[in-house]
């Protein structure tokens, strides 16, 4: 006999808002992440040595502090944060698996990093509304998103090591974007 914990948890299992708002998780905190690792390395590559890699690592707190914020005093959504971010987030990982000149490749990381860290609180919030158990709805998107962001490093990792490069980590983290916004627009057609 099923009771009502059950049929509670298994109405998270398979929300589809709750499924998509996963999707989104995977891509920030993936990306989040990945550009977190490798950050120092990236810019050891370039030949730069110093504190530009902790300005990246500090625009994180700062983006996620804004990201709360945006919807509170903004007139947005936390599916427009969601959607924003994320495009803008595909957008610059793309320009830097394309190999921008020199200013790019030292700026774009800066752009990147406050983008996977806005919708942070954009996406509990959607999780969170989809279903009357929010806990465990949040439970949810935090676990398969961290599931998947142990695995992303590596990933970047081996392609690095690989290729020499970070293009194809980069090419992999548009990738994951790019789902992140079709996932915020089925979600606009669902919510």
């Amino acid at each position: 006999m099923k009771t009502r914990s059950d049929v509670a948890v298994a109405s998270v299992l398979t929300n589809p808002v709750v499924v998509l708002a996963s999707l989104c998780y995977v891509a920030a905190i993936g990306s989040y992440l990945t550009l977190s690792a490798f950050i120092t390395s990236y810019f050891e590559d370039l030949k730069i040595l110093g504190p530009l890699n902790a300005l990246v690592l500090g625009v994180a707190t700062l983006g996620r502090a804004a990201g709360g914020n945006a919807v509170v005093r903004l007139s947005t959504t936390d599916l427009k944060i969601i959607a924003g971010s994320s495009t803008v987030a595909a957008i610059g990982f793309g320009t830097l698996a394309a190999g921008p000149p020199r200013p790019l490749r030292l700026s774009l990381p800066l752009v990147v990093m406050v983008a996977v860290s806005l919708p942070f609180g954009a996406i509990y919030n959607v999780a969170a509304d989809a279903t009357a158990t929010k806990g465990s709805a949040l439970t949810m998107v935090i676990a398969i998103g961290n599931l998947v962001s142990l695995i992303l490093p590596f990933v970047t990792g081996t392609i690095r090591e690989a290729t020499g490069g970070y293009e194809g980590a980069f090419a992999l983290l548009v990738g994951l974007n790019a789902v992140a916004v079709g996932s915020t627009i089925l979600m606009t057609r669902i919510i």
